[in-house]
């Protein structure tokens, strides 16, 4: 088949895949915080869904959604399904967009999740008073490693290789993922974050938190406090960029740029994100953020735009 001809079924209908094998029923209790249970929905509504089927595939997923949610959450799951309605949209912007709105609706999943079960250091009065008993430093190994610093200390803690789950605790952490595909989680106090090589989700839980995402594609939450997104030079890449899910002017999230000269930097609009470049290339795509209040939060040598 041609190319004209397959875009051709794609748009009219006149090809059809073969129908997807019948969704499975959950596993009986699949926790309802379970975030794999939620994005296995959203694979499957991705690997089914086409031009043709959109609204009966986006009604099942939405369906199915409902279904994962207990009695008593009904204004957080009424919440939920609208917002991931409004993510989806109609089937041409789906067409258009169909990898901004794969993050949008993973950070919807996780926004939902943390609402139901707010982790610890999501809010600040989670949060120990004083100093932390005992400071520690320790470093992962080759293998896919758990990396947890004690309630009571303030941790250095270096993933090495594998894909490594680092997690803070109640006090300012470094965390260093290096290479692999690392979760970095500060949680509590202000953190520096650093995801080194590989694709990496980072967290930085309350505080004020300096995130420094590193090589690959990245996704990063900052939290609540005034988080600092920083990009260096010698990180900037023309086939990676990070996305900034949270940024908030309100809380005076900033972005560190000052390592890089501005003439080299410029922000645009791209439908309800904003993106930060660097000679040409995106290094920051900044989810619903508006053009001038990213521009007013950009650190060239230590100064702000505005």
């Amino acid at each position: 088949m041609s190319w004209n001809g397959f875009w051709a079924g794609w748009f009219w209908g006149g090809w059809r895949p073969p129908a997807p094998d019948p969704r499975p029923e959950p596993e009986p209790g699949t926790p309802v915080d379970d975030k794999d249970a939620f994005l296995d929905e959203v694979d499957h509504f991705y690997s089914s869904v086409r031009l043709w089927n959109f609204y009966h595939q986006k009604n099942a997923l939405l369906d199915r959604l409902e279904e994962m949610f207990e009695p008593g959450d009904e204004a957080i799951r009424d919440a939920f399904l609208d917002k991931v309605s409004d993510i989806i949209g109609d089937k041409w912007s789906f067409l258009w967009n169909k990898w901004t709105i794969s993050v949008k609706l993973e950070k919807a999943i996780c926004d939902v999740i943390e609402q139901m079960n707010p982790p610890i250091g999501s809010d600040d009065d989670d949060c120990p008073e004083g100093p932390p008993e005992i400071t520690v430093q320790f470093n992962g190994t080759v293998d896919d490693d758990i990396l947890t610093v004690a309630d009571n200390a303030s941790g250095t803690v270096a993933g090495n290789d594998g894909d490594d789950l680092i997690n803070g605790a109640g006090y300012d952490d470094f965390l260093l993922g290096n290479r692999g595909d690392d979760q970095l989680n500060g949680n509590c106090g202000n953190d520096t974050l650093h995801g080194g090589l590989g694709d990496d989700l980072i967290d930085g839980g309350s505080g004020d938190d300096v995130i420094l995402a590193g090589f690959g594609f990245d996704t990063i939450t900052g939290g609540s406090g005034a988080d600092t997104f920083r990009l260096i030079d010698r990180l900037t890449a023309e086939d990676s960029f990070d996305i900034v899910q949270d940024f908030s002017a309100e809380e005076n999230d900033q972005f560190d740029l000052a390592d890089i000269d501005a003439s080299r930097v410029t922000v645009t609009q791209n439908g309800d994100d904003a993106e930060i470049r660097v000679d040409g290339d995106v290094e920051f795509l900044v989810l619903d953020s508006d053009v001038a209040l990213i521009e007013a939060a950009i650190i060239y040598d230590d100064v702000l735009t505005s």
